[in-house]
This record gives C-alpha cells, structure tokens and sequence, in this order.
C-alpha cells in the first residue's frame, strides 16, 4: 500500500462564489385597450437574493479511514463568514488518496422570484493532475443538472444539454443549467458532492470557482421550452 503523503506547504482550495441576475421578457400587458410589449431584465431581483453556499467540513484525524480527508458537517451547517455572509470551505494539509466533501449548490431568498438556475464551472488549469470529481448528484433530489454544449463552431443555434449523471459528465469552463426552477427559499442540488486528491507535491491547486445566474420563471413554460432563452440569459450575466 502506498503510504499517505501529507503536503508539507499548507494547501487550500477556495470555493469562490460570485452569483448575478439575469432576466426574461415579460409577457404581453394590457392597458387601456392598447395591448403593449413590455420588455424587463431581472425586475423581480434585488441584490442577495442568489447565493451560493456550501455544507462546512471537517478534517478526518482519528481514523485509518480516509485519515487526512475532510467530511461534511451537514444538515445546516453552512459555511459562513464572521458577518454571516456564505463563504467556501478552505482545505489545508491535503493528503493524497483522501476525499474531500465539497457540495456548492445555489439558494434563493425569501423574497427572490421562481427561478431558473445557471452555473458556470471553473476548475483552474491544474485541477486534473491534482484533484478529480469523485461523486454528483446522480439521483437528483430536486431536478438534475444539465451541461450545455453548442454547436462544434461554437454557435448557439443547435445546443445540447448533457445531464450529469457521473464525474465525467462536470467539465471546466462549461454551463450547467438546472432542470427544475426553484421558488423563494428553495435550493439546487449540488452541482458536485466530493473531490478526491491526487498529487500534493507539486504546490496547491487552483481556486474554484462557481458563478451562478438566476433567471426569472414565467409561469406555464417548462424546461425545454425555456432551456435556450434562459441559457441567453444567463451566459449574459456571467462571463
């Protein structure tokens, strides 16, 4: 068995959440007999009321199991700043062959409109030869999510949405949209749940970071009928 290397420079991968609105058209509104065309982008948004958070964890230290790894806390504990603000988890000391809990997901407020949810996934150039994605959601809790890919010339006029069933299916610099809009309060599933470490001896790995994009749900649509609109939308906002 390969002996377990602990880095010998403090480590640490930062979940760095920045989050944006988009909006739809509004539909057809009808005043004074004159039928007008009313055109909003994300009327019904006030800032905060799209967050990203992400269950805090602790570092495995009593166990030969996954000795070094760090497991989630759970049910309500976010991880959240001095200000309680939701922040990402730090991992420091990474131990190769050791999991690592890691479940960014998207919130709305009480106040926020029903929604559809976009992300966009960066995992920094060296992720692969350090960390890997080692579990998603593969039994949606809420809805799935869906990764889009254009056409191969990059245009957007034939997309396709890939669900993430596995690790395979979460790749960098993608968007992934979620099949279900959520209602104020309500929450995305994960967009991934673990990481597993790699290599330590070749300095820290990247940040990650996750940006998200709400986009206002009119009532009556549905998914397929939405899906490009609201991808429009929301690759818009996050760049």
């Amino acid at each position: 068995m390969t002996k377990k290397r602990i880095a010998t420079m403090a480590t640490c991968i930062a979940l760095v959440g920045a989050v944006a609105v988009g909006g739809t058209l509004a539909l057809l509104t009808k005043e004074s007999n004159t039928v007008t065309n009313t055109f909003t982008v994300g009327t019904g948004y006030k800032e905060g009321d799209l967050s990203l958070r992400e269950h805090d964890v602790n570092q495995v230290l009593n166990t030969k199991d996954n000795y070094g790894g760090y497991v989630s806390l759970g049910d309500d504990n976010w991880k959240k700043s001095s200000d309680g603000k939701y922040t990402g988890v730090e991992y420091k000391n990474l131990v190769e062959n050791t999991t690592l809990d890691k479940d960014p997901q998207f919130v709305l407020s009480a106040t926020a409109p029903k929604s559809w949810i976009v992300a966009k996934l960066d995992l920094g150039s060296d992720f692969s030869s350090k960390l890997t994605i080692s579990a998603v959601e593969t039994a949606g809790v809420t809805g799935d999510w869906y990764r889009y890919e254009p056409d191969a010339d990059g245009t957007p006029e034939n997309p396709k949405y890939v669900k993430v069933d596995g690790s395979d299916d979460i790749v960098t610099g993608k968007y992934y949209i979620f099949d279900t809009a959520i209602s104020a309060n309500g929450t995305t599933d994960p967009l991934f749940k673990q990481l597993s470490v790699v290599d330590v001896d070749n300095g820290a790995p990247s940040a990650i970071t996750v940006k998200g994009a709400a986009v206002e749900f009119i009532e009556g649509s549905d998914f397929e009928g939405s899906r490009d609109a609201v991808m429009t939308a929301a690759m818009s906002a996050i760049k």
